[in-house]
């Protein structure tokens, strides 16, 4: 399997005081169609750049390596 595709997720809390502003959920993708979900947090920066630097970080060391596979 390897990593094909990152769709980022920006979702507003439902109420003040659940853990922020907003939450960022990144969702990797794999060419055989497993998906993953993860949870990014940036207390210093806004959505957008925070977007934009997962973004960056998946197209330079992710995107199109092998996963590993792990026994279950």
């Amino acid at each position: 399997m390897k990593l094909a595709d990152l769709e980022i997720f920006v979702v507003t809390p439902p109420a003040p005081g659940w853990g922020g502003r907003y939450w960022i959920i990144p969702k990797l993708t794999t060419d055989t169609g497993v998906v993953g979900y993860g949870e990014c947090y940036a207390s210093s920066v806004g959505p957008d750049a925070m977007r934009a630097v997962i973004a960056d970080v998946f197209e330079r060391h992710m995107a199109g390596r092998r996963t590993r596979k792990t026994s279950s």
